[in-house]
């Protein structure tokens, strides 16, 4: 008998004798045929036809009804499917008309690629305040960027200057480290925010909140093995790396980050 066929028999078996039984079986051919809205509904219709629980007549024992318990599961596995589907769909509707995506849609469709764990099509980076190239930033700071504006003749931009801004090579998403400041309102010209991660002790391999602390508590090191940082000229591995938010590419680092006062 042809899966079309057998189909039809469960659905106008179960107009008159709806057993869970027969939709959990009606909605895995359904799933054969790759139809899971409507296995979706099957095994939605087998749930509402059972009981959580059963007792068993001659013992008196009560049970979990394993009949719900795998229409549960099957429910449960053709829901994801069914959302995995849809943001599959959503992928190729956006990039049946890339050419002609706004930031947002071509935001989404890199966060669903991420998703999906499909290649990128990223966007280029943009200076957060006029949109335009952007060049890169400080040699001591690497990865970092500033706009490539250059302030003569009225060619101005406030990120001309820039020292915190990363640009993810992986996506193209741009973002401003911070440390010491939370960040205030909303400002359309203004980069994501992104607090760095910590750092990690090279000796002990633990995450560093505090390098004043470590430097003298490190189990695996003495505090003279520590650098002087750069920036500070204060014991540690005062670096900290950034991480796009987007897509978790690591992006940079900032050149120091240890917040303690001096």
């Amino acid at each position: 008998m042809s899966m079309d066929r057998r189909i039809v028999e469960l659905l106008r078996v179960a107009e008159t004798e709806p057993t869970p039984e027969l939709f959990l079986q009606l909605g895995q051919l359904y799933l054969r045929e790759d139809a899971l809205a409507e296995a979706q509904a099957a095994f939605t219709q087998g749930i509402q036809t059972t009981r959580a629980i059963v007792r068993d007549l001659a013992s008196g024992e009560i049970s979990l009804d394993e009949v719900r318990l795998e229409l549960q599961r099957e429910l449960e596995a053709t829901e994801r499917a069914l959302a995995l589907r849809g943001r599959r769909d959503q992928r190729e509707a956006l990039l049946a008309r890339l050419e002609a995506l706004s930031l947002a849609e071509h935001d989404a469709l890199i966060r669903l690629e991420v998703e999906l764990g499909l290649p990128i099509h990223a966007e280029p980076q943009r200076c957060p305040a006029c949109a335009g190239p952007m060049v890169p930033g400080p040699e001591e700071t690497p990865g970092s960027l500033r706009c490539a504006r250059t302030g003569e003749g009225g060619d101005l931009c406030r990120h001309m200057d820039a020292v915190n801004l990363y640009g993810c090579g992986r996506c193209g998403q741009v973002v401003r480290a911070w440390n010491d400041r939370k960040p205030g309102q909303d400002d359309p010209h203004e980069a994501p925010f992104v607090r760095p991660e910590r750092t990690r002790c090279p000796y002990c391999k633990g995450r560093v909140a505090d390098w004043t602390r470590h430097y003298n508590a490190c189990p695996q090191a003495a505090p003279g093995r520590f650098p002087r940082c750069d920036v500070c000229r204060q014991r540690g591995f005062h670096r900290r790396p950034i991480r796009c938010p987007r897509c978790s590419a690591e992006l940079g680092e900032t050149p120091c980050a240890e917040r303690r006062r001096r």
